[in-house]
């Protein structure tokens, strides 16, 4: 299986619960090799294997986890 590295710019990430809220939602995506969040500079860098599993859709989980406030 091929990897995968991503780099997120969040600007809606603005406090430790959003941190947490996606640290959770990440960690429930299979085969993730590396996970770095960055909340001076609202960066998150992925690197995972999953060849169904597109930036859009990684995106929209981040996305959601911050929004909601719940890590679903």
């Amino acid at each position: 299986m091929k990897t995968k590295s991503i780099e997120i710019q969040q600007s809606n990430m603005y406090c430790q619960k959003c941190f947490n809220n996606v640290i959770i939602a990440i960690s429930k995506i299979q085969n993730i090799e590396f996970l770095d969040i960055n909340m001076a500079d609202k960066i998150i860098k992925i690197i995972y294997q999953d060849k169904d599993l597109s930036t859009k859709k990684v995106q929209m989980l981040i996305n959601k986890a911050i929004v909601t406030e719940k890590a679903s």
